[in-house]
C-alpha cells in the first residue's frame, strides 16, 4: 500500500478568484467604493451606466434647448461662433449687435425687465464694493485685536498662529455649509463660559456654607454631655403610632364578634 505524500504548505494555500475583468475600469471611478466581490464590481458598473444615462439625457435635453436659442437668434449664433474663433465678447458683439438690438425703449415687452435686471446688476457691484472697503476697513483693528490676545494670553507665534489655523478651519467649514460636532461643542463651551462659571461658584458658596453649618453642628453636638439613664429617668413619651387599614378592620370584625 503506497503511502500519499502531502503536498508542501505552499502548495495547499487557496487560490484566490480571478478579479472581474471591469475591476480595473470600475475602481478608477469609484476608488473610494470597496470592490471585494465580482458582485460588488458589477454593482458600480450598473450605477455608473446609469449615472451616464442621466447625464446623456439631460445633455440632450439642453443642447436641443440651446439649438432651439441660436437657431431663433442668428445673431447671437455668429456673435458666438465668432468668440469661439477667438475674437473678445464686446467685439463680438459690436459685429452683430448695434445700440438698438441692447437697449429696449419704454413700451417694449421686456423694457421692465431691462430696466429691473439693471438696477439689480448695479446693486450687486455696490454690494460688492461696499463689502469689500468694510473688509479693508476691519483688517487693521482686526490684526491689532489678534495682537493684543496674543500677549494677553502669554501665546508665542507657533501657538497663536496654531490657534488662528484652527479658527480658519472651521469658519471654511461654516463657509461650505459644514457643521461638526467639535465645533459645535467648542461654540457651546465658549458661549455658555460665563454661566457656567456662575453656577459653579454658586455651587461652590452653598457647598462651602453647609460645611461650615455641619462643623458648627458637629461641635455643639460635641459640647453636650452624655445622658446617663437611672431610675429616676423619664422617658419621653414616643408618639402613638396610627394602626394600619388591616389593624382598623381586624378590630371592627372582633368589635362585631365575626
Amino acid at each position: 500500500m503506497s503511502e500519499t505524500k502531502e503536498k508542501p504548505a505552499s502548495e495547499t494555500k487557496e487560490e484566490k478568484p480571478a478579479k472581474h475583468k471591469l475591476f480595473g475600469m470600475m475602481a478608477a471611478v469609484v476608488p473610494d467604493k470597496p470592490l471585494e466581490s465580482d458582485d460588488d464590481v458589477m454593482d458600480a458598473a450598473h450605477d455608473h451606466i446609469q449615472d451616464l444615462q442621466d447625464f446623456k439625457g439631460k445633455a440632450q435635453e439642453h443642447s436641443k434647448k440651446i439649438n432651439d436659442l441660436m437657431d431663433g437668434n442668428p445673431e447671437l449664433a455668429s456673435t458666438v461662433q465668432d468668440m469661439m474663433g477667438g475674437k473678445s465678447f464686446r467685439s463680438s458683439l459690436a459685429k452683430h449687435y448695434g445700440p438698438e438690438h441692447l437697449i429696449p425703449s419704454e413700451g417694449d415687452e421686456d423694457h421692465a425687465d431691462f430696466v429691473s435686471n439693471t438696477a439689480a446688476r448695479k446693486k450687486g457691484i455696490d454690494d460688492r464694493q461696499k463689502l469689500e472697503d468694510e473688509i479693508t476697513a476691519n483688517a487693521g483693528s482686526s490684526i491689532d485685536a489678534i495682537k493684543q490676545f496674543g500677549e494677553t494670553k502669554g501665546l508665542s507665534d507657533e501657538e497663536a498662529q496654531a490657534f488662528l489655523a484652527k479658527i480658519d478651519s472651521n469658519l471654511e467649514d461654516i463657509f461650505k455649509g459644514k457643521v461638526t460636532p467639535e465645533f459645535l461643542q467648542t461654540m457651546y463651551d465658549g458661549l455658555n463660559y460665563e454661566g457656567d462659571l456662575k453656577t459653579a461658584r454658586e455651587q461652590g458658596e452653598v457647598s462651602g456654607q453647609n460645611k461650615k453649618i455641619k462643623i458648627v453642628k458637629d461641635k455643639m453636638d460635641g459640647d453636650k454631655l452624655p445622658v446617663i439613664p437611672s431610675a429616676n429617668t423619664v422617658e419621653p413619651d414616643m408618639p402613638a403610632q396610627k394602626p394600619s387599614w388591616m389593624e382598623k378592620k381586624l378590630a371592627d370584625r372582633k368589635a362585631k364578634g365575626l
